[in-house]
Order: C-alpha cells, then structure tokens, then sequence
C-alpha cells in the first residue's frame, strides 16, 4: 500500500485524510497544537456559505457513526450559516476523532520544514531521473527535535492564510514590525492583520476612556475588510457608552467604482448583506451606522509605509490620485489578502504561475472562469478542472485547498472537496485501485 503524507489538518486537510486512508496508510502533519489551528483567529466570523457547501458525503458519515447527533436530530443543518468556531466544532473535531479511530496518524505540533525528492534530484537538467522516487519529509517539533520521514505521494493542504501571517502592506520600504513581533505582540503595536474580534477578545483594544475616542484604519476592498467594518459597525450599536469609533477606511478601488460588485440573486444572504453595506460606505450613505461611529472613505490610495509605537499610535504614509497622504491612528487592520509559501516545495520540481503563485495547470482554468464570471460575477458558477490539471512535473505531489488557488479570493471549500475527488481517483488508478468512498 502507497505512504501519503498530508500537510495541513484544516478544513480540506483532514478531509482529504479522511477520503485517502482506503488508498493507503496516511500521515497527517499539523503544526498547530490542535486541528484547524488557524481558524482560531477568525472563530467568531460567520461563514457566506451553508454547511451543504463545506461538507463531504464521507465527513457526514464519520460523525454519524461516531454518533454526534443529539435527541435523534442531525448533528449539522445543511442550511445553516455557522461560525469558524461552530464549524470546527460541529465538523471538524469530530473528523479528527474518526481518523484517530480509524488508525489514521495524525501529528499535531509538527512543522514539515521542506520537502525533496530522496535518492535523485528531480531537476529537468539531470538526465535519466527516475519519475517515482519518495519524497523526503523534513519535520520540525516545538520540542527543538527535528527528523525526517519517507512517502511515496504528498498532498499539499497548508492553504495560504497562516503563511501570511508575517506579511504586510506598504511597497516603499520594509514595515517596521518583524516577523516576531508580529506574532508576539502586534496587537499591543496595533497591528491587526486578522479580522478582530471586536465583541470579544479584542474588544479592550477598541474602547477607550478619552472623549477622543479610537481611531482606527481598516486596509483592503475584499469581504475581510468589510466584515471587520461591519464587527466595528456592531460594537459601536452594542457599547454606544463606552465606545466611540472614527474610521478611515483606504482602498485602491477606482474613484467611481464600487468596491464590492453587484450579484443579480444572490444565494449566499450574508455576502449580499457585506456588498450591500460596503458600497453604503464607500458613497457615504451611512444610513446603518450608528451615532458613536464614523467611516471615511479613501479610494484610489496606495499605503506606502506605515510606522507603530505603543504610545503613539499607527502613522500611514500613502500616495492618493498622485498626492501624498498621510494618517494616524491607534489601530490599523490590514485585511490585504493572502498569499501562498512557495518555499515548501523549493526543492521539488513545481511550475507555478508567476502572476497568482499557483500551480500554472491550475492557473489557466482559473483565469478562463474569471472571463467568464464577468458577466455573472458569481464564483459559484466554477467548475472542478479535470484530473489532468493536477499532475506536476513533480509526480505525486498535489497542492490541494485553498494553496492551489495562489492569491485569488475565488476559492470554495466545495471546490477543495472536488479536489480531494481528482486526487483520489488519480492515485487508486496508479495502483489499479476501484475503490469507491
């Protein structure tokens, strides 16, 4: 039976763990200290799509026979809007629970460092290299104790947001804030590259006992940056005693241009709701927000540099329709988007695009349903590429998730359950394999 080696234990990870462990005997590597360690930071965001869309026949499965339902109903409403948090809850954690049942080895606090090819470079200018070497796993553990281990396929399900974490906008010179501190102690700088949890965790940061009030710069045109907008819009309606907001909120959007595009019937409400009111924002219609909360709107900007100091607050320097601009404020929130670490894969023979950093097979079906999305705008008209789209130079190796779609936003979790789909099919008919799951 081949070894698969899985990196990742997100959403799409532990799913793919799920569905591969009939192909063979499967190791999944988390290095968080729990599974989907990432979606801590965004746990009280609720998902746009239902549960119908970031749910697998197998995944049903696994927590009906490890029987979560509760009073004989249903562990998970298929029409439900749940949160990061419930989401991991209700679904994930009990995934997790299956595989460990199932024998299924899943290492959490375990970072793959690098990945080769064992026994033969795989560089296109060595002659006569062998197509199916293993691949080699370099594994780091908190601990300090390092060590390697040898599979014969690798499915690469890191996605892109923890790999973002350390960076940040401003194009003239480095930021200020190194990677350390970034994840020691950016919240005291006030840096947040998250969406905050205003309501929660990070509400202290937020409140302030001065007259003055907080003032805060939200960074970024994407649903990241109008849901932070919105956690803001919602806190000021809940505390108007204690909290008293003044938000500049910069984009590159074009003067003119709606930052959020129209979706004629648009099925996920919570989307449309986001659309609605970022485009109320960005033509001043304040209409929904509340007494002890304003927004100004900055389009056209390009950050440049930004600096931070404890006491003194954020100082943004930007260049707005050829004009400098400069802000201060107590907080920045920099929703700008992810990107993916391509360094993983360093010594393994890749092609990626150069233009979104994904695999370049996988790149051109995207732009072609970006063309044709223009009309509709509607990412949930995608279709699944073929299997075919999915080999590399490097055979064997699979980038899968969130990863597989480099720096575009279009990703779908549903699109990630396909993937695991191709992949599976690609594998049981290398081994001869019918297996159906």
């Amino acid at each position: 039976m081949p070894t698969i080696a899985i990196i990742g234990a997100g959403p799409i990870g532990l799913q793919a763990g799920l569905a591969l462990r009939s192909l063979g005997s499967v190791t999944v590597y988390e290095s968080g200290t729990s599974v989907a360690c990432s979606m801590k930071d965004w746990e009280h965001v609720r998902l746009f799509s239902p549960v119908s869309m970031n749910v697998s026949p197998q995944g049903l499965e696994a927590i009906k026979s490890l029987k979560e339902d509760v009073d004989g109903k249903p562990a998970l409403d298929m029409d439900e809007f749940l949160t990061g948090k419930q989401f991991v809850e209700q679904y994930l954690n009990p995934i997790y629970k299956f595989l460990i049942k199932e024998n299924v080895h899943v290492e959490l606090g375990c970072t793959v460092t690098a990945i080769s090819k064992c026994g033969v470079s795989d560089s296109p200018l060595q002659k006569n290299r062998k197509k199916k070497e293993r691949f080699r796993l370099l594994l780091s553990y908190a601990s300090g104790k390092q060590s390697s281990a040898f599979f014969d396929y690798v499915v690469d399900a890191t996605g892109t947001y923890a790999t973002s974490q350390g960076k940040w906008l401003g194009s003239d010179e480095p930021p200020v804030v190194t990677n350390k501190e970034i994840s020691n102690n950016s919240y005291q700088l006030g840096f947040f590259n998250i969406i905050p949890d205003v309501l929660g965790k990070h509400k202290d940061f937020f409140v302030s006992s001065s007259n003055e009030g907080v003032k805060v710069i939200v960074v970024g045109s994407g649903y990241s940056a109008v849901t932070t907008l919105n956690k803001l819009r919602e806190l000021a309606l809940a505390s108007p005693g204690e909290v008293n907001l003044h938000v500049s909120w910069v984009t590159r959007t074009l003067a003119g241009v709606e930052p959020y595009e129209r979706i004629k019937d648009d099925p996920l409400p919570q989307r449309r709701a986001l659309a609605v009111l970022g485009n109320q924002l960005a033509s001043s219609v304040h209409c929904s927000l509340p007494e002890n909360m304003s927004v100004k709107y900055f389009d056209s900007t390009d950050v440049k540099t930004m600096r931070a100091d404890p006491v003194s607050g954020v100082h943004v320097k930007a260049i707005r329709n050829g004009a400098k601009l400069e802000l201060d404020a107590d907080i920045l929130v920099a929703n700008v988007g992810f990107r993916p670490d391509l360094n993983l894969f360093g010594e393994v023979n890749m092609n990626t695009c150069w233009a979104n950093e994904s695999p370049k097979k996988l790149s051109s079906p995207q732009k072609a349903e970006g063309i044709k999305r223009k009309d509709s705008g509607e990412v949930l008209s995608q279709d699944m590429p073929g299997e075919d789209t999915f080999l590399n130079p490097a055979s064997h190796f699979f980038i899968i998730g969130m990863k597989s779609y480099g720096r575009s936003s279009d990703f779908l979790m549903r699109i990630g359950i396909e993937q695991i789909d191709s992949i599976f099919n690609i594998i049981a008919k290398e081994h001869e394999a019918s297996l159906k799951y």
